[in-house]
């Protein structure tokens, strides 16, 4: 007899070895630090157990999960052992209560059974998942949404100006529309020469408005619906979860349940979207109901009802009776149908307003890019900015035509206003004069950067020489040369600069400008370099967020009376320096 024991035993013990074997080639594949398999086959079958009424030495479940599946897979193994043995049911009933006691640990609820314990188990899952997986879903069709809407605002901009198109047409007016640069497709206005260029580009577009309006609606629905699946859904997923359930063996369901106590924990430590589960566990694979295709597939079938849209090809299926010829039916009018969705259009486009377009008009003929300068542009409370720019474009055309410095100086005012800087138009005639002079003063190494940098730059970078020329003279009349003029010229220059082109492009620029300076003039130098940094600073400490050119201006001038800044004295009748000048504190 106890030979037959031993030898019970060590059959018992091959197996369990066996299965740990083929657990253990699994999980080191999964995660090379799990090596604990060993030490809890040793516990779990080191042959003692305090459950007098258990006919076996087979141990319990154990739920000491980690971030793998070890736990998971020495459970079935002791599953696989009490199954082999059919009088093993008090150990089948002792497992369904560890199971009932750990989700009750996880939900801090007491159950009255384990079928209590398991159906809100399954509910906490799929609410878990719809949670985890809705937000990125709805916010895609939150965002489908808003960009059909924008979509439609631009479809009913560009029939509308087909529309004042068309009448300027009808009126004889060729060649000079109000707005001929507010773009179609991308053509301008002004390209539209004739009533059948307007309808060959309405009944497109039409066309194209009417698809994109219904899916909008449509995506606008989806979202709706997600934000509220409601308790059908909840019955939906928690009756497909349950039927998953039950296609198993009883043995089998008590595998499943272990494994989904491991499988969630698994889940929110990886923060895994999709998680993939080992070959042995494959019969438990799609164990999740409220996956990211279910959700959304029961959002689209299920879409919020609101009133659908005429441009719906859906339209026809849910009113007929609008277009059958007689109240039992009939055949479908669809001409009617389509008169009906091009007085909807219509009525839509009349109704759309037109207080943008001349900065629409501004921003197409100007080319501006930049989409603070276009929302500054579009916002009504600058409309008055608007209009003066117009106007100085429209005198300041030769023979219909903007020169690149009218064009470029206009987009500076754009500029210097969304800053709230002193911009004034009339001073083109000076400013175009002043670009020249500039230029040419600029050393080679500075023209070879100046030219590297884009059109923005060099705009600004203009200005703020002009502006600070110009202030500079207005602060202290008379020489401009090595005097306290001079030393404010530079600082509040680069001041600018570091401002509106950054610190390393004004350090680049200003040292290039001095470089090119006879030996007999390095004093000078000394202080142009010198006033340049403490511009500099002035501007990056602290930072500046509105009105950049008057505050600086006002910190500039603060720094001549403060002494901040070097000029040179005494100095020569024409301002030259002498063997007797030296570098001065402006106060």
């Amino acid at each position: 007899m106890k030979i037959k024991k031993i030898i019970y035993k060590t059959t018992l013990l091959f197996f369990f070895l066996s299965s740990y074997l083929l657990s253990g080639q699994i999980i080191r594949k999964m995660d090379p630090d799990e090596y604990l398999l060993k030490d809890n086959f040793r516990d779990l079958y080191s042959g003692t157990n305090s459950d007098n009424n258990v006919e076996t030495e087979t141990g319990d479940f154990s739920f000491n999960w980690g971030n793998g599946f070890n736990t998971a897979f020495n459970n079935l193994v002791l599953l696989d052992a009490a199954r082999k043995e059919r009088e093993y049911r008090n150990w089948y009933a002792r497992q369904q209560n560890l199971i009932k006691e750990e989700i009750e640990k996880k939900l801090d609820k007491e159950f009255g059974s384990f079928d209590d314990a398991k159906n809100e188990y399954f509910a906490h899952i799929e609410m878990n998942n719809t949670n985890r997986y809705r937000t990125p879903i709805r916010s895609n069709y939150n965002w489908k949404y808003r960009t059909g809407r924008s979509k439609e605002e631009n479809y009913l901009r560009e029939l509308k100006s087909l529309q004042l198109r068309e009448v300027e047409i009808r009126a004889g007016n060729i060649d000079n529309p109000q707005f001929p640069f507010i773009e179609v497709n991308d053509i301008p206005l002004k390209d539209f020469k004739s009533l059948n260029d307007i309808s060959q580009y309405r009944n497109r577009t039409e066309i194209a408005f009417g698809d994109n309006t219904w899916e909008k609606d449509e995506y606008r629905d989806i979202r709706d619906r997600l934000d509220n699946l409601g308790s059908d859904f909840d019955n939906e997923v928690l009756s497909l979860k349950h039927s998953f359930y039950n296609d198993f063996s009883e043995w089998e369901r008590l595998g499943l349940m272990q494994l989904l106590l491991n499988y969630e924990q698994y889940k929110e430590s990886i923060s895994c979207m999709i998680c993939i589960l080992p070959d042995e566990l494959t019969k438990f694979r799609g164990s999740d109901m409220a996956t990211p295709k279910f959700i959304e597939d029961y959002a689209r079938k299920n879409k919020m009802a609101s009133s659908i849209s005429i441009f719906d090809p859906k339209y026809i299926d849910v009113y007929p009776y609008k277009y059958q010829n007689n109240f039992c039916g009939g055949a479908i009018n669809y001409a009617e149908w389509e008169r009906d969705k091009k007085e909807a259009l219509y009525n839509m486009v009349r109704n759309t307003s037109t207080p943008n377009y001349a900065a629409l008009n501004l921003i197409g003929e100007l080319g501006i890019e930049d989409s603070n300068q276009k929302n500054w542009l579009l916002n009504s409370e600058n409309s008055n900015n608007v209009d003066a720019i117009t106007d100085f474009l429209n005198d300041n055309r030769v023979n219909g035509i903007l020169s690149a410095e009218t064009n470029n100086f206009a987009k500076l005012a754009t500029d210097t206003w969304l800053d709230n800087s002193e911009f004034i138009l009339n001073n083109f005639n000076s400013y175009s004069q002043f670009i020249p002079d500039y230029e040419a003063r600029m050393s080679q190494q500075e023209l070879q950067i100046f030219n590297n940098q884009s059109l923005g730059i060099k705009n600004r970078y203009l200005y703020n020489a002009y502006i600070a020329s110009e202030k500079a003279k207005e602060l202290f009349p008379g020489s401009q040369r090595n005097t306290k003029a001079d030393a404010f010229r530079h600082s509040y220059f680069h001041s600018l600069n570091t401002y509106f082109i950054g610190y390393n492009l004004s350090v680049q620029l200003g040292d290039a400008h001095e470089i090119d300076t006879p030996a007999h003039l390095e004093l000078e130098k000394v202080m142009d370099l010198y006033n340049n940094e403490v511009g500099r600073q002035k501007a990056r400490n602290p930072s500046i967020r509105f009105n950049a050119v008057g505050t600086l201006f006002v910190r500039l001038s603060d720094a001549i009376s403060s002494g901040d800044l070097v000029h040179l004295s005494p100095l020569n009748s024409d301002s030259t320096i002498n063997s007797n000048t030296l570098l001065v504190p402006t106060n």
